[in-house]
Formats: C-alpha cells, sequence, structure tokens
C-alpha cells in the first residue's frame, strides 16, 4: 500500500517516477506486480493529464468570458459648432415622440417614432424609426427665413427652420402651421458607415422587388445584425439612459443583458415587408433560429447590460456565413 501511494504521488508531477518500481519488479521477477505499476501507472498519468487538459480548456473559456472587448466609435461633438450645416448633420428625434419613448422604458410597444437624420454627403433619412425614407437635402441660408429643402423618394418637402442649436431645433413645414420640435444628441458618428441611419446601413430593411436566393437571404440577415451593433454602439458612446428600439422590424427579442427569438407567430408587417413575401420572410427567420442557438460567450467581467449585447451580436454577425 506503501509504494501504491508514493507511485501516484510521484506520478502527479513525473512519470520518470514510475521507473524505479518497475525496474524493481523487473529484478524479482514480479511479473504480477509488474503488470500492476504498469496499469496503475497508465490510469493515471491519463487521468492526470487529461484533468490538466480540461482545466486548461476551462481557464481559456473563463478568460474569454470575463475580458472586456474594446471597441472604438469615435464621435464628433457639435456642442461649440456655429455652423448651421454642421450642426444639422445628426440624427434628430421628434421630441414628443421621444418623450412617449422615454416613458414607455425604451421598450418596444409600436410607437410612433418620427425623426430626420442630416448626413454630411447631402444624404437624409426621415422617420429612421420605422418606415423610412431617403433622399438628398439642401440647405437655403441666403434668404430669411432660413429652409431646408429635401428631397425624398415620395416627393419634395419645405422647412422653415424657427430655431436651431446643437440639442434643439424647432422646424415649420411648408404648408402647415405647427412648429414641430425635434431633440438632438450635439454629435454624430465620425465615419458615415458607423451611423446606424445612414442610409446604406438600411437596405437590408427596403423590400426587394423579386424572390432572393439563400445567400441573399442570409445577408440580409447579416445587414440586419449589424444594423443593431451600430444601433447599441451609437447609443452606449453617446450615454443614453434610454435606448428605444421602437419602429425598427426584427425578429428578435431584447432585453437587459438577453437576447431572444420571438416566436413565429408574433412576427409583425414590418418584419415580413422586409422581404419578397411571407414565405422568404419565414425562411429567413429558421436561419435566425440557427443562429441564436449557437453558443456564444457572454463578457461575465462587463455588468453594462448593452455592452453585453453589443458583443454577443457582433458573434452572431461573424456566424451567420456559416449557417
Amino acid at each position: 500500500m506503501i509504494e501504491l501511494f508514493v507511485l501516484f504521488f510521484a506520478t502527479k508531477f513525473s512519470f520518470l517516477a514510475l521507473i524505479p518500481f518497475i525496474v524493481n519488479a523487473l529484478f524479482l521477477n514480479k511479473l504480477n506486480v509488474l503488470k500492476s505499476y504498469i496499469s496503475l501507472s497508465l490510469f493515471l498519468l491519463f487521468t492526470v493529464y487529461g484533468c490538466a487538459d480540461e482545466n486548461d480548456v476551462s481557464k481559456k473559456k473563463e478568460a474569454l468570458e470575463t475580458q472586456v472587448p474594446v471597441i472604438t466609435y469615435p464621435l464628433v461633438s457639435l456642442t461649440n459648432s456655429t455652423d448651421i450645416k454642421d450642426i444639422l448633420c445628426q440624427n434628430w428625434d421628434n421630441s414628443e415622440d421621444l418623450e412617449d419613448a422615454s416613458t414607455s422604458g425604451g421598450s418596444d410597444l409600436g410607437l410612433t417614432f418620427r425623426g430626420l437624420s442630416f448626413f454630411t454627403d447631402g444624404s437624409v433619412m426621415k422617420d429612421p424609426h420605422g418606415y423610412f425614407d431617403v433622399g438628398t437635402w439642401q440647405l437655403h441660408a441666403d434668404k430669411k427665413p432660413v429652409s431646408l429643402e429635401l428631397k425624398l423618394s415620395k416627393g419634395k418637402e419645405v422647412y422653415l427652420l424657427g430655431s436651431l442649436n446643437p440639442k434643439k431645433m424647432r422646424l415649420l413645414q411648408e404648408g402647415s402651421t405647427k412648429t414641430i420640435s425635434y431633440t438632438g444628441n450635439g454629435f454624430r458618428p465620425k465615419n458615415l458607415a458607423d451611423d446606424p441611419f445612414y442610409p446604406a446601413n438600411n437596405y437590408w430593411r427596403l423590400k426587394p422587388t423579386k424572390p432572393e436566393s439563400e445567400e441573399q437571404l442570409k445577408k440580409r440577415l447579416k445587414d440586419c445584425i449589424h444594423f443593431y451593433c451600430l444601433y447599441y454602439d451609437y447609443n452606449i458612446f453617446s450615454d443614453a439612459k434610454v435606448i428605444s428600439f421602437s419602429g425598427f422590424p426584427g425578429c428578435f427579442k431584447w432585453y437587459a443583458g438577453g437576447i431572444h427569438l420571438k416566436k413565429e407567430k408574433d412576427l409583425t408587417d414590418d418584419w415580413i415587408n422586409c422581404f419578397y413575401n411571407k414565405e422568404q420572410a419565414q425562411q429567413c427567420y429558421k436561419y435566425a433560429d440557427k443562429l441564436i442557438s449557437k453558443k456564444y460567450i457572454w463578457p461575465k467581467a462587463e455588468k453594462r447590460w448593452m455592452r453585453q449585447n453589443v458583443y454577443v451580436l457582433r458573434q452572431m454577425e461573424n456566424k451567420v456565413d456559416s449557417l
């Protein structure tokens, strides 16, 4: 028994410690003892090293779960800007709708959420939180009152600029008597491609004119997830207190520290209308179901839920191509 205990203890540190016991058994011609030593040593050897491998895997997984990814999202501050065109180039939410969304806690209740997003390249998006329209815009500041001309796919719209500062704007649409108030963040993403409301990041929401292939449907799903990654980043780096998903189409449900798939029967028309027909919307939903069932790593050291969610969303975006 003493020899076996010593053998077990030595095996924990080095397989070389087994050699004296084996030689001793050979010298004494104890075949049965030799067999016992060899069997026990092999068992202990594989058990010890097997446990070590499992511990290594566990430690690597724990390291991944506790690391906090560093993401850069450069912003341009408009706080000190006095240039009208410069201040205009940001996302503007209808102040009344923004207050309603804040009251609801940012949940997706199908609330009306109007707005305008102006971009430095002359493009514009109207009502990004809903059935949006895109086009171009021009500022007419050569005469008073200053006006904004929007050439959208659904027609031209002209607004008179009542007042403007980096966080507040008042507009009066031509032909109307009601002034509309808008609220801005006083900043914009430095790169157009990083702005969730930039038209190119929203083409996945436009209904195609013909049926799409499997690869095109997967790309539409991937572009959808990419949009939400940008939208999370936009809210994280603007230090938003409330994040509203109202008006955005999608098959996902967002929670504080969780992402779930809506039940198929709960899919709304705004999601189905992103596809050529209902059958293609259901096909893309199946891809999303497969995607969300895969394993993902949550950064446990990160306590802010929006950062947790976007970290997992990026993993999901990277796995779409493997579906």
